[in-house]
This record gives C-alpha cells, structure tokens and sequence, in this order.
C-alpha cells in the first residue's frame, strides 16, 4: 500500500449495498490499493478460490450468503495450506450478542457504518503490512491481549488461586456487560458510572491495558451524561475486546471437566441445594450449582451443561426468566427440570410453553429426583 508500505495490496470489498460500494471504491483509490468487489459471500467466496488478498472487507448482512458463513467457509474450508487473511466485518450496528457471531466465525475486527475514510485508514493499516509476508497465524502467534503480571504477584504465583480469579473473570465478564446494555437502554448514568468504576479494578488486575483505557473513557461519558451517540460506540468496542479477551483466556486457561455428565442446579434454599447436590453427585453426576438465575447464566456462558435444575422463585432472576433467556437469548436446547411447590400449577404451565422439558413437586424424594433425572437425560 501506498500510504506507508513499499507494494500494492490487493483488498477484497464483499458488499451487497450500492452506495457503500462507490463510497469505498473512493477511499481505497485514495489509499492507492487495487481492490475486487464482490456482491454477496457466494461471490466473495468465488473471488477467494481465483486469487490472492491480503485483506477482506466483509459486510455482514448480506443476499444469497452473508458475512458470518463466507468467513467461516474461508476459515474452515479454503484457507488450507493459504496465509491467513485478515478479514474485517462492516455492519450498520453491532449488538452485545453479534460479538461472539463475529469471533467465531474468524472475523478479525469490525468498522461500524457509516465510518470516515481515516476510521478505514487505521483499520487497514493495523492489518496489513504488504511488503512482509504472512504466514499462517496460529493462536501462540496471536499477541496476548492480557498481561497477569500484577495477578501472579498478587497471588504470589499460586497457580490454583491464579486460575480460579480468571475464571471468575471469564464467567463474570458477559454478565458485566449485560447490566452495561442495561444502564445504557435506560439511560442510567449513574449506574453505568457505578459498574465502569467497579470492573475496571478486575481489569487493571489482568493487565488488560486497551480494555482498561475504554472502561476509563466510558466511566467519564457517563459522569458527565454525555449523548448517547457517543457512549454507544465506545460501549460496543468495550464488549468486542471482552470477547477476545474471553476467547484467549479460556484458550489459555480451559475449565478442567471431569468426563462426566454436568448438571447447572439453581436454587437459593441452601439446605435443599446441598441436598439435591449431594444426591446428583451420588448418581454420578458433576454439578455446578447457582443460588440464583443470575449466576446460573454466568455459568452458562463459559461452561458446558448438559442438564438444568431450577427453582421458580429465586432473587435478582427467576426460574422463568432463565428459561427465557436460556431458550431466547442463549439459544441453548439444554432440557430443563423445573423445581415447584403445590399451588404453583399455573407458573410450571407457563415454564412448558416457555421451554422446560420437565417438573417436579417439592417436596420430592431423592429416589423421584434421581429417577426424572435419568429420564430426562436419555
């Protein structure tokens, strides 16, 4: 490229939109890049067989294929034995749940539209370096986005306590930027400065310096009540480098699992988790157990979970509502069994049309728990 390397790059636009189009078509010939356009995935995908790029523009919604499946299909399917490529997502809003959509898929970075020709600069700037050859990135190649420095001291360099505090950190992250969206639809400021001032503690803590200097800047949009406009975007890039942060830390740091068959429990009555835990670790089973619909979210974000016990009436988030966020949000076809009591017929009815898959009656024997269980999960 022109602008600061010695060769030409080639950049492939995959964009459906018309006028998007004749607006990049000006910004790269300023940028004195050659560039191939494609209109949708199945042609971007067409383009990639045929020749070499040194980075893909991807818009994400997209006719015939769109932008998340021509990445994966790029990734899994055509970079064999190729460099990889970088691959940057063009979308008009970028929601909390398209973040993990857009890691897993193998997209790179976003640019939200519509975005200045300086924004597209530093974008392809960051990501190429024509004159350099690539080789085939691999996830030790990727540059750590943390730095445990200040933990390790911290936790004199016990390496048990190092991995429990990070993955609290993993399972705590998404519900941290749940109450974000939260604070920002209802334009709570003083709860967004609130949850800023608290997380960036645990940030500073794992030496994650980009995260850090944002939750720094959001922290003050929200003292000083700024325009909605301009929290917006800081708030999506804080949830886009959570996730990469998340994908490298449970990369570096997997959850150990035990083989067997894991079971979420929540239920806020302490005598009777322990009971019911004590009673599916006897059968075999591992649990996980949650006082709380909250925290049973938490956990549903970082680990695998074959089964689901909740209670219905439990503080911060009900059984009901984790079902819905389960089956709606999530979209996980974990079954769920639903712990109610006697004269709640109609709440156990409303959790079948919401998605649980089976109901017991407090107070039940282990025996019957044991037994719904084993059915529940052939």
């Amino acid at each position: 490229m022109a602008e600061g390397t010695q060769d030409v790059a080639n950049i492939l636009i995959v964009e459906d939109s018309a006028f998007h189009v004749l607006m990049l078509r000006k910004m790269l010939k300023d940028l004195q890049v050659t560039f191939v356009e494609a209109a949708n995935g199945a042609d971007a995908l067409a383009h990639f067989k045929e020749h070499a790029f040194d980075l893909i523009l991807m818009d994400v919604e997209m006719p015939v294929m769109d932008g998340l499946t021509a990445s994966r299909k790029i990734r899994e399917e055509l970079e064999q034995g190729r460099s990889r490529v970088p691959i940057i997502a063009m979308t008009g809003h970028l929601h909390s749940d398209k973040h993990k959509e857009i890691l897993q898929a193998g997209m790179n970075d976003y640019i939200i539209k519509p975005f200045t020709r300086e924004v597209l600069r530093n974008k392809i700037m960051t990501y190429l370096t024509a004159s350099t050859p690539k080789e085939p990135a691999s996830p030790e190649s990727v540059p750590a986005l943390y730095n445990l420095s200040n933990l390790k001291e911290f936790t004199r360099d016990n390496e048990g306590m190092l991995t429990q505090l990070i993955r609290y950190f993993i399972t705590n992250t998404p519900l941290v930027l749940e109450e974000m969206d939260n604070a920002f639809t209802s334009s709570n400021w003083d709860e967004m400065a609130r949850i800023t001032h608290k997380f960036i503690s645990e940030v500073s803590f794992l030496g994650i310096k980009l995260l850090e200097n944002r939750i720094s800047d959001l922290e003050a949009l929200a003292i000083k009540n700024a325009d909605p406009g301009q929290v917006e975007p800081v708030i999506q890039e804080i949830n886009l480098i959570c996730h990469q942060v998340i994908h490298q830390l449970n990369r570096d740091f997997p959850a150990k699992e035990s083989g067997k068959t894991r079971i979420l429990l929540c239920e806020d009555d302490f005598m009777l988790s322990k009971t019911i835990e004590y009673k599916l670790k006897l059968d075999g089973y591992e649990v996980l157990t949650a006082e709380n619909g909250k925290d049973g979210i938490s956990i549903l974000t970082s680990e695998r979970i074959d089964l689901i016990v909740t209670d219905m009436l439990m503080p911060y988030m009900s059984g009901l509502e984790l079902i819905v966020h389960v089956r709606e949000k999530l979209k996980l076809s974990v079954p769920i069994l639903v712990l109610s009591r006697v004269g709640l017929e109609k709440t156990v009815i409303e959790a079948f049309e919401l998605g649980a898959d089976d109901y017991i009656v407090k107070p039940f024997s282990p025996m019957e728990l044991g037994a719904r269980v084993k059915k529940i999960l052939k």
